[in-house]
């Protein structure tokens, strides 16, 4: 698999679809130790600990389990909710201050925790906070096509 960093101030929603563009192409599953080291050493050289990253987790309808989906809109896997990976304290599936359901999974550097997190939150960060605008992206997961 190859990946690719697409620095765009778009919602979840929207980098999904733009993500699948090709049939071999979604947003990134990370499914290995391997890959999310491979990801997080992109995101190291490139310089991008400032910015927030849509991944291809997603909660199951009205359920609390986080998936990875795939470029057909299908759940992949096993549920994502007790993978270390996340934040501390998350998924927590709604933020209590925006009254606002989370179903969608970004990843950012978290300084605090010196390692790079994953998280649920919102559809559209940059439509309700501004200060993410160029600050937002995505990773796209390239098959390679036979």
């Amino acid at each position: 698999h190859k990946y690719e960093i697409v620095l765009k101030d778009i919602s979840w929603t929207e980098a999904y679809k733009e993500a699948k563009s090709a049939s071999n192409k979604y947003l990134v599953n990370i499914d290995s130790a391997k890959e999310w080291e491979l990801i997080q050493s992109m995101l190291e050289d490139e310089k991008y600990k400032n910015c927030i990253f849509w991944i291809g987790a997603v909660r199951k309808g009205n359920e609390s389990d986080y998936y990875w989906i795939d470029n057909n809109g299908s759940y992949v896997g096993d549920s994502l909710n007790d993978n270390s990976n996340w934040l501390t304290g998350e998924p927590t599936f709604y933020d209590d201050d925006l009254d606002l359901e989370e179903r969608y999974v970004d990843i950012f550097f978290y300084k605090s925790e010196n390692r790079w997190v994953w998280n649920d939150t919102i559809d559209d960060l940059v439509g309700l906070f501004s200060s993410y605008s160029g600050k937002i992206g995505y990773i796209v997961e390239i098959e390679a096509e036979e």
